[in-house]
């Protein structure tokens, strides 16, 4: 847009044509013009880190957006109280973007915008920061396009022994407390294969913890919870079928213990099935959190994954899906 004050290649001239002819006047108060040839400007990419604040900006809205209004009226409140010059919406995203565990209660982020050291890092604060296996970086996930360029890459993992392990983290264990899984992923095998996409269980007894994968024979995502004093594994599946189909979405489940209730929602939408938890007992694990896992390894991409320990509402839920 042609956008000049002032007799075109006049002294009197400022502004610019595009990005081809630019009129400014120096310090000195000398006039001056700049040319460019079409596609000399360039604009500079988004560093991992800009990316990360974008997204964890937005993630802040959603939490805000899910707060209730007397909640609202505690952060505005405050600022009247202290004569601040500023929205409750503002104090509360200054507050928030310092301690993302305190006030979005996330227990884990990984936003996967970048490795360090062969690490995947977590944005919480909590540092259950992943290794990528089993050799990065010759044999490991990888940084990948994702499903807006807004929030920067995904991993991707190509099925062969890639996985991330990011430790026992003790964070990641709900024990008695409600918790939502979430995240983006995008399923590239074959449908009638199982790809385990994220676990923090034991393999053996007392097999305690909880593990999301994907189920051939059903073609559906399944959830897997077991607790404390549990006397079986209980398994629970989406209505929705057919995530091996090349395309993203987003996932979520929540536990909610004092309802003892467990819902799924993809794409932001609830699932008609709710599920009855009340035997699972308490989620006490210490085993290790992987993305991916031995004998069932993903084909695929993630991004954007979550643990909070704190049952998420539908509405911050589909604002997350639709980030």
């Amino acid at each position: 847009m042609t956008k000049v004050i002032g007799p075109a290649l006049s002294l009197e001239a400022r502004g610019k044509f595009g990005n081809t002819v630019q009129f400014q006047k120096t310090p000195e108060g000398y006039s001056l013009y700049k040319k460019h040839k079409p596609g000399d400007i360039v604009k500079k990419e988004a560093s991992s880190e800009q990316i990360n604040m974008r997204t964890i900006y937005n993630l802040i809205i959603a939490r805000w957006q899910s707060l209730s209004d007397e909640e609202k009226n505690e952060y505005r409140d405050e600022v009247k109280s202290r004569g601040l010059q500023m929205s409750g919406w503002n104090l509360f995203y200054k507050y928030a973007q310092k301690d993302l565990k305190k006030y979005l209660e996330v227990q884990g982020l990984w936003l996967m915008n970048e490795i360090e050291g062969g690490y995947i890092l977590d944005k919480s604060g909590n540092e259950n920061n992943g290794e990528l296996l089993p050799n990065y970086p010759t044999n490991a996930p990888e940084l990948k396009e994702s499903f807006k360029k807004k929030v920067g890459t995904s991993l991707y993992f190509n099925g062969d022994s890639q996985l991330v392990n990011c430790g026992v983290g003790q964070s990641l264990n709900p024990k008695e407390k409600n918790f939502t899984i979430s995240f983006f992923l995008k399923l590239e095998g074959e449908v009638d294969e199982t790809y385990l996409i994220l676990r923090k269980k034991f393999g053996g007894t007392p097999y305690i913890g909880y593990a999301i994968y994907y189920h051939s024979d059903s073609q559906s995502i399944k959830v897997q919870l077991r607790g404390v004093g549990d006397g079986g594994t209980s398994t629970f599946g989406t209505d929705t079928k057919g995530f091996v189909n090349g395309k993203w979405f987003h996932f979520a489940c929540v536990v909610n213990v004092a309802e003892s209730k467990l819902k799924i929602y993809i794409r932001g939408i609830e699932e008609s099935t709710i599920h009855d938890i009340s035997g699972i007992g308490e989620i006490d694990s210490e085993s290790i959190f992987y993305l991916s896992y031995t004998s069932y390894f993903l084909v695929g991409k993630f991004d954007i994954v979550q643990f909070h320990n704190r049952a998420l509402e539908e509405g911050e839920i589909m604002n997350i899906a639709n980030i």
